[in-house]
């Protein structure tokens, strides 16, 4: 329960920081800067992995001091939970960085994400099956394996912000 909650405590702080300091001031602010795009959108990257790790540290003191023993689904959900964290992060930041490239299609993609998944989520709940495909998925990210691809959908995330935070219209004027 507490890690839950610090994770949401953590995410929604991120979300709040994020959302209130990316505006195109902001984006030719950092266009003027004698630094590359590239390393312009590493170091935002980097920034919300180091804030992440301050997640890990807590989960680890706290693990520290909680009498019982700590086996290795502990540990790979935790790390299954940051990069999950960090991947709805990175979408986060690919949304943003699709507002700056001008279309209006663009704009929408989010929203047609998001009702995607609402719809497939209602789907299985009519068909049936909603439990046993969350078990499912849960159990698995209670495995290093999951925990490494989960890792791995954030990292392809970041690389896709990362090349769109390059695009930005800000940086081809």
């Amino acid at each position: 329960m507490l890690i839950s909650c610090t994770g949401t405590t953590y995410f929604i702080t991120l979300a709040i920081i994020g959302s209130t300091h990316d505006s195109e001031k902001r984006a030719r602010f950092h266009a003027a800067l004698p630094i590359r795009p590239a390393a312009l959108a590493i170091v935002d990257v980097l920034f919300v992995a180091l804030f992440q790790l301050g997640i890990i540290l807590f989960w680890a003191t706290h693990m520290l001091l909680q009498p019982g023993p700590v086996d290795s689904a502990i540990l790979a959900g935790i790390f299954s939970g940051v990069a999950i964290a960090q991947s709805a992060i990175a979408l986060m930041m690919i949304n943003s960085h699709l507002r700056f490239l001008g279309e209006k299609m663009y704009r929408w993609l989010v929203y047609e994400f998001l009702l995607f998944a609402v719809l497939a989520l209602a789907a299985l709940q009519y068909a049936g099956v909603f439990m046993p495909v969350m078990r499912a998925l849960l159990s698995q990210l209670k495995t290093f394996s999951g925990a490494v691809v989960m890792n791995l959908i954030w990292l392809g995330l970041s690389t896709l912000s990362v090349i769109l935070f390059m695009r930005r219209k800000s940086y081809l004027a």
